[in-house]
């Protein structure tokens, strides 16, 4: 084997390692970078903490008609709560990789510091919402008397509604609503977080705006929050549905307002 020879196999050699080091640095910075999520990194929880995803099944009964339902009556299902189920997996298993587990009307308890608990929907049919909306003392919540999302300061002593609208024309409707999302940081990097609307594109809103809002929107709520353990945020959003409630089109979201610790309540008894 000539010197000629003895270079170029040196070469290749080098050329491999420098090309299998940078290829390993291209992808540790990508899924490194991927994964500072300046909103969950905020909440300061553990990526190894449990994490337990709530849910519950909206349907109609002789006591309750869907909000959507009622105003699509040829419909038979939707599509809200469903979609935004895969956004809060999608949002925290990408970040953390952490498996889940599932339950359906799951009620936390008081010495579960170290979980991460989302409850997703509700407060109707997830009893963990309704649950953790009088734990928390939020001053975001719902009844069934009214027909959107209710905020109650403790610093004012008046109720302001966010009212759920549908409008509809031949083609299309045209849904309006407004969602929350309400949590409390916890010892031992545990998180309790409700994800929650009035209808079932309300709690949809909520989930996407995890992902959708500006990290400099973010970076505005962060700075204000400053170190508080609660906050809610309120989320607008509108969505087009066709004549059989299928979506149209990408919804808008936007975030419009945020709510700090000291406007939160003592815990209370809250009901649904």
């Amino acid at each position: 084997m000539n010197n000629v020879e003895i270079n170029s196999i040196i070469y290749n050699l080098i050329s491999a390692v420098i090309w299998v080091t940078l290829t390993s640095l291209y992808f540790y910075f990508r899924n490194k970078f991927k994964r500072q999520d300046k909103f969950l990194s905020f909440l300061s929880i553990k990526k190894s903490a449990p994490l337990i995803l709530c849910y519950g099944n909206t349907h109609n009964s002789v006591s309750y008609t869907s909000p959507i339902l009622e105003e699509l009556p040829s419909t038979s299902f939707e599509y809200g709560d469903t979609n935004a189920i895969l956004e809060i997996y999608s949002k925290f298993s990408i970040w953390s990789n952490i498996k889940p587990n599932w339950y359906s009307d799951y009620k936390p308890y008081k010495n579960s510091n170290n979980d991460i608990i989302v409850s997703i929907g509700g407060p109707k049919w997830n009893k963990t919402t309704e649950y953790l909306i009088g734990d928390i003392g939020s001053p975001l919540y719902f009844s069934s008397s009214k027909k959107g999302l209710i905020e109650k300061r403790s610093s004012v002593n008046k109720e302001t509604l966010y009212e759920y609208n549908c409008t509809t024309n031949e083609n299309f409707s045209q849904i309006s609503d407004f969602g929350c999302i309400i949590c409390e940081k916890r010892d031992n990097g545990g998180l309790l977080m409700i994800i929650s609307g009035y209808s079932t594109f309300g709690v949809l809103f909520a989930a996407e705006a995890l992902t959708k809002i500006p990290n400099v929107t973010i970076k505005k709520v962060i700075k204000s929050l400053n170190n508080d353990k609660k906050f809610g945020l309120i989320i607008k959003g509108s969505i087009k549905l066709d004549n059989n409630g299928r979506v149209i089109g990408e919804s808008k979201i936007e975030l419009l307002d945020w709510i700090g610790e000291r406007n939160f309540h003592e815990s209370y008894n809250y009901s649904y």
